[in-house]
């Protein structure tokens, strides 16, 4: 039986964040690549570039709804790394909200701009 008065295990935050910087950075390696995506590939690749800026916002809504509030009634001396998470959050937001933006017209259409017109990928640091 898990001890709720415990601590918290957050390995799995870890592990959610991990594998969203790597597929975030493999999602923009292969739009840079050529050829690039064309026809359902790119539909995909766009498809699952949204799911993953959801999950995030998800995640981060999660977070700074349920845990940190949390957090900082147990262990008020963590405030200033919790005040640095929100504002990490809130400096990722308007990024993610321009690269799903960018990933819902990345969708709708199957063929890849001329040359020369490829917009970037935001920063997964």
């Amino acid at each position: 039986m898990e001890d709720l008065d415990g601590p918290a295990d957050t390995r799995i935050m870890g592990v959610a964040h991990n594998a969203l910087k790597r597929d975030l950075r493999l999602a923009r390696d292969v739009l840079a690549a050529s050829p690039t995506p064309r026809g359902r590939q790119r539909r995909a690749l766009g498809e699952h570039v949204l799911w993953m800026l959801d999950f995030l916002h998800e995640h981060h809504s999660g977070e700074d709804t349920f845990l940190w509030p949390l957090m900082r009634e147990r262990n008020p001396a963590a405030a200033d790394l919790l005040d640095s998470m929100e504002a990490d959050h809130a400096r990722i937001a308007p990024a993610a909200e321009a690269a799903a933006e960018a990933a819902r017209a990345y969708v709708a259409t199957t063929t890849a701009p001329p040359r020369g017109r490829r917009s970037s990928t935001p920063s997964t640091s």
